[in-house]
C-alpha cells in the first residue's frame, strides 16, 4: 500500500472547503512563498509516514461533526507532490461516501499526457479543487514564490476545459481586477468568483452572534466599561453615551479594511465607483452596528484591524 509523508492533521477545519472538514497537511512543497506560515512543510520526504487506511480510520472518527456539507481536505505543503497517495486516499474516502477537496497551488502540474493521466485519475475521486493562484503577474509571482505562474494558469485552464469544480483564491491587493480577467481570458479560464471563499466565513459570524445572544455568561460579561450583551443603541438611549465609541471604531475599521483590500482602479470612473461602494458599505455597517451586541462589534473591530495589518504587511513585502 502507498505510503504518504504527512506533516500534520487538523480535525475541525472551517476554512479549507465547505462545512467542517478533517484536513490532511501533506509534507513537501516546491514553492518558497515569502508569506508562508508553514515553511517546515517545504522539505521533501520527511515527516511522519502513514498508509491510506490509517489516515482514513483517523479521519472517520470525526465524521459525525461534518454534517451534510463537510468532509476531508488534503492540503500542504503541496498535495500534488504526492499525487499517487492522494489519489488512493480520495478513492477510499469516496467508497465511504465522504466529500473530498483538493487544496493546491499546482506547482507540480505538468502539461503532459503522462501527468494528465495521473491527474484525471485523481479527479475521479475529487469533489472540489481549491486553486491557490499566488500572483497573476508572472514576474511578481517569481519574486513572491520563486517560480513562474505558468503552471498555475495552465492548471486553471485544464480545470476549466474539463468542467472540474474549482474555486480560485487570489489576493486582490496584489493585482487589479481587469488585469486578472485579461489574463483569465487569454488562458480561456472561467474562474468562480473569489467571493465564494469569503462566504464560508459567514457561519462563524452568525454562530458567534447566536452564542452571545443565548449564553448568559457572555450576556452579563463586561470588557472595560462595555457590557458585551447590550447594543450601542440601547446603551446610548439609556444615557451611556460613551458606547458611541464602539460604533465609531466599527465604522473606521470597516472603511479602512475595504479601502486596503479593494482592487486597483484602471480608470477614473472605476476609481469613483470603488470609493462610492466603500462609503456605502461603511454607512450600512455603521447603521447595522447600532443594533448588534457589543461583543459582536468588538469581534468585527478586531478582525477588521487584523485584516488591515495583514494587507499592510503583505504590501510592504510585495513592494520590496
Amino acid at each position: 500500500m502507498t505510503q504518504g509523508y504527512i506533516h500534520s492533521f487538523e480535525t475541525f477545519g472551517s476554512v479549507d472547503g465547505p462545512g467542517v472538514r478533517f484536513v490532511v497537511f501533506m509534507q513537501g512543497c516546491p514553492m518558497r512563498c515569502l508569506y508562508c506560515h508553514n515553511p517546515d512543510t517545504w522539505k521533501m520526504k520527511t515527516g511522519e509516514t502513514y498508509d491510506v487506511d490509517t489516515v482514513v480510520n483517523k479521519a472517520m472518527r470525526y465524521k459525525n461533526y461534518w454534517g451534510k456539507d463537510g468532509g476531508v481536505t488534503v492540503s500542504g505543503g503541496e498535495a500534488l507532490v504526492q499525487i499517487e497517495f492522494v489519489t488512493e486516499l480520495f478513492k477510499k474516502f469516496k467508497e465511504l461516501g465522504v466529500n473530498t477537496c483538493l487544496d493546491t497551488s499546482a506547482g507540480p502540474y505538468r502539461d503532459t499526457d503522462e501527468y494528465k493521466q495521473k491527474f484525471d485519475e485523481l479527479m475521479k475521486y475529487t469533489d472540489l479543487v481549491l486553486l491557490d493562484i499566488k500572483h497573476i503577474d508572472e514576474e511578481k509571482c517569481k519574486e513572491l514564490v520563486g517560480f513562474s505562474n505558468k503552471r498555475e494558469l495552465e492548471f486553471a485552464r485544464y480545470l476549466s476545459d474539463n468542467n472540474i469544480t474549482s474555486v480560485g483564491i487570489t489576493d486582490s491587493n496584489m493585482f487589479g481586477t481587469m488585469e486578472f480577467f485579461d489574463i483569465s481570458k487569454k488562458y480561456n479560464i472561467k474562474p468562480l468568483s473569489g467571493c465564494l471563499v469569503s462566504l464560508l466565513q459567514l457561519p462563524l459570524f452568525f454562530a458567534f452572534l447566536e452564542a452571545i445572544q443565548r449564553i448568559p455568561a457572555i450576556l452579563e460579561e463586561k470588557l472595560l466599561w462595555f457590557d458585551l450583551g447590550t447594543t450601542p443603541w440601547k446603551a446610548i438611549t439609556s444615557g451611556s453615551y460613551y458606547y458611541i465609541v464602539i460604533v465609531i471604531l466599527i465604522g473606521a475599521s470597516t472603511y479602512f479594511s475595504f479601502k486596503n483590500t479593494g482592487t486597483s482602479a484602471i480608470n477614473e470612473e472605476q476609481a469613483q465607483q470603488t470609493k462610492m461602494m466603500t462609503k456605502m458599505m461603511t454607512i450600512f455597517i455603521i447603521f447595522m452596528s447600532f443594533t448588534l451586541n457589543v461583543g459582536i462589534g468588538l469581534y468585527w473591530i478586531s478582525t477588521s484591524a487584523f485584516a488591515i495589518l495583514q494587507n499592510y504587511l503583505l504590501k510592504k513585502i510585495n513592494d520590496k
